[in-house]
């Protein structure tokens, strides 16, 4: 597959901003063709929490960190359970970005001075909507939560029908790393292994084949 993707080269204080019309996960093979000595690969901060596998494996955040990943780097996916909408206008709510900033780099510093985790290819950090001081951070495994999807059929200008995706309200049942952030206020942070396959999957294919 080969697509094109422009860059937009800027500048803000002291830091040089690369920006591109392409996926998320492109970023990283855009950076690797720039250098190759990167010490760890932060994707975000995501508009959105990214708890539970149904929201991991639909996002780009999470997405381009795997890609890290799988190039051999360590990742860090940061989100906050928060919409776009509330960043980008002074009328929304105080995001507390600043803290978020100020946890994220601890973790960062962490890694740094201890490594990356052995055995985890991606760590997963989320904030609550309304970060504070008194947030805590929760080590949590990621859960299975189906978040349930609301469509509606509309008409175009132009007499066509589209299709409004909405997403409803999660069950959250027994899904502990959304209750922290979502109930409890307090930050996650949780592994993401790609190396997910047990023999005992694969032995539970072969016994299906062999059975058929």
């Amino acid at each position: 597959m080969s697509e094109m993707v422009y860059l937009e080269h800027s500048k803000t204080e002291d830091y040089e901003l690369i920006i591109h019309d392409g996926f998320p996960a492109d970023s990283v093979p855009i950076a690797l063709s720039m250098r190759d000595n990167f010490d760890l690969f932060v994707s975000g901060i995501n508009p959105g929490a990214n708890l539970g596998y149904h929201r991991m494996l639909t996002s780009g955040t999470i997405g381009a960190a795997l890609e890290a990943a799988l190039q051999g780097y360590p990742a860090l996916a940061v989100s906050q359970d928060v919409e776009s909408k509330y960043w980008f206008t002074q009328n929304g709510v105080e995001s507390g970005l600043d803290l978020i900033c100020s946890h994220t780099l601890r973790i960062i510093e962490r890694i740094f001075a201890e490594g990356f985790p052995e055995g985890i290819d991606v760590l997963n950090l989320n904030f609550p909507k309304r970060v504070t001081e008194d947030s805590r951070l929760v080590i949590t495994e990621s859960t299975i939560a189906a978040v349930p999807n609301r469509i509606e059929a509309r008409e175009d200008p132009y007499g066509g029908t589209y299709y409004w995706i909405q997403g409803g309200e999660t069950d959250l049942g027994d899904t502990e790393d959304i209750i922290e952030v979502t109930e409890r206020n307090n930050i996650t942070i949780s592994p993401i292994v790609i190396r997910g396959l047990t023999r005992e999957a694969t032995q539970s294919l072969k016994q299906f084949l062999d059975e058929s």
